[in-house]
Parts: C-alpha cells; sequence; structure tokens
C-alpha cells in the first residue's frame, strides 16, 4: 500500500494571527475562504497543502501543541526573525551541532516547530 498525505489541517484557535506568521516564516501565499460565519486559510507548504481552520469548526480539545513539524530552512536566523517579527515566540534557544542550527519556534496558537539549517 502506498500513501501520501495530500493535505494538513490545522485547527487554530488564534485563526486571526496564524496568517501573518505563516506568511512571513514559511513565506506561503495563504488563501481567504469563507465557510458560513468562520474565516479558513490555505496555503502550500513545501509539496503539502495547509488548511488553518478555526478550532470552534474543528472542535479539537487540547491544551498544548497540536502538531510538531520539522523544515529544513536556508537560513534559521531569517525564519527566527521573521517568526518574532509576526506573533511567534522561541520554544528553545538556537543550538548547533556538528551538522546543523536548530531552534524551536511558537505559533501564535502555541505549537512548536523545528526548524533545521543544515551546514
Amino acid at each position: 500500500m502506498s500513501l501520501t498525505i495530500e493535505k494538513i489541517t490545522l485547527a487554530c484557535t488564534n485563526i486571526s494571527k496564524m496568517p501573518e506568521f505563516y506568511s512571513k516564516v514559511f513565506k506561503a501565499d495563504l488563501k481567504e475562504h469563507n465557510f458560513g460565519d468562520f474565516k479558513m486559510y490555505s496555503a502550500k507548504l513545501g509539496n503539502l497543502r495547509f488548511l488553518f481552520c478555526p478550532n470552534e469548526i474543528a472542535g479539537v480539545d487540547a491544551n498544548q501543541s497540536r502538531h510538531q513539524f520539522d523544515y529544513i530552512v536556508e537560513n534559521v536566523n531569517e525564519v527566527i526573525e521573521a517568526g518574532l517579527a509576526s506573533g511567534g515566540s522561541i520554544h528553545s534557544e538556537l543550538q548547533e551541532n556538528d551538522s546543523e542550527l536548530f531552534v524551536t519556534l511558537l505559533d501564535p496558537d502555541g505549537n512548536t516547530i523545528n526548524f533545521i539549517e543544515k551546514k
């Protein structure tokens, strides 16, 4: 059996703050969609389609990170600057080993995201 992830939906508590963060950090072109009285946003991040859905629709009951992804980036310091400038925060400080630099950021909803720059 062959599986391919086609789309990931993120249930967002702070849906109004998510577009700025993901647009700046991932340089994603988020599109706004209306679903009744709710706004949703979609974008392609790398080869995956993402949908940001208000938690009022999704009904996810979680108090902490609902996902965690690792992303390989060209410049981790640029990502840190963009994340902090758009409502994100640092979860674990920039670290370095022989082969990479890496940091964990929090998006506006508190989801942890690992960013890795290969040397």
